[in-house]
């Protein structure tokens, strides 16, 4: 049961009440709440420890913004075919600048190999 006393500061009150949540695993899924899928923009979106992208890696997740609000993101294959893939995701290491544009570097906290997510283990590096 939770005691507080009527004199207590707000600050002290919101610790008192949010410290339990500092321990949590945060997950999102598919796009972390807030964000903008095309752009990984947000004013304000939950800072995820995972974030389970469903089908394929949207646009914004990989933008220099969106690393700012996900520490570990995942693609969970669910056998989504794209009709045309706008853009290819390579190993930051191999990446090398094509003439058309499409070849991104995948960012370090992208894991490329899509998961099994009946067995994967999530929250592992």
């Amino acid at each position: 049961m939770l005691k507080v006393d009527a004199e207590m500061e707000e600050s002290s009150l919101f610790s008192l009440i949010f410290s339990p949540l500092n321990h949590a695993q945060i997950v999102s899924v598919d796009i972390n709440s807030g964000m903008n899928g095309d752009t990984g923009e947000a004013e304000i979106a939950v800072c995820s420890d995972l974030t389970v992208t469903i089908g394929y890696v949207k646009r914004g997740l990989v933008t220099e913004n969106a690393a700012n609000f996900m520490k570990k993101l995942v693609v969970a294959d669910i056998g989504i075919v794209l009709a045309k893939e706008e853009y290819k995701l390579c190993p930051a290491a191999e990446y090398h600048e094509s003439q058309d544009g499409l070849l991104i570097p995948a960012p370090a906290y992208l894991q490329l190999e899509p998961i099994d997510v009946s067995s994967a283990e999530l929250f592992s590096d």
